[in-house]
């Protein structure tokens, strides 16, 4: 299953762009970023998510008790 792609965001490119234009800056370098994984931690709750259910809050409590096998967790490899 491949990840849902999401709508880029253009603020910071603005920004740039309008920084160029009025002259306060002569050359910018723009290097393009992308943040993904190989898996997705949270794969029971995911497709109900991209199915349009409501995701369920969560708690400082589960923060406390389930949070440090997530941060264990090997995600993929950083190139």
């Amino acid at each position: 299953m491949l990840g849902k792609l999401l709508v880029p965001k253009v603020g910071m490119l603005r920004l740039l762009c309008n920084t160029i234009m009025r002259g306060k800056a002569s050359d910018c370098w723009i290097l393009p970023v992308s943040v993904q994984y190989d898996r997705v931690i949270e794969t029971e709750t995911y497709v109900d998510e991209l199915l349009g259910k409501p995701k369920e809050k969560e708690s400082l409590r589960q923060l406390i008790t389930g949070g440090s096998s997530k941060l264990q967790l090997k995600l993929g490899t950083v190139l």
